[in-house]
């Protein structure tokens, strides 16, 4: 099993995150400071830049307050 993530799931997570983001009426430093990021993770996250690990995406799930797999299914 590959430890990246394709291109499309990057994408994918991304906009699943910054949509659950605007539906809590965050922002990305709101976010980033709730997972001591900077804000500038947040936007390259949202962009599909980084491939995260499966921790960073239970993390961001649960900041969230959703299942992870809202996250990347």
């Amino acid at each position: 099993m590959s430890t990246t993530m394709s291109d499309d799931l990057r994408i994918i997570l991304g906009q699943r995150v910054r949509a659950r983001r605007d539906k809590l009426g965050w922002t990305q430093k709101d976010l980033a400071d709730k997972l001591g990021w900077h804000q500038p993770d947040i936007s390259d996250l949202e962009q599909g830049h980084h491939s995260p690990n499966i921790d960073t995406v239970a993390k961001l799930a649960k900041v969230l307050k959703v299942a992870p797999s809202d996250l990347l299914d």
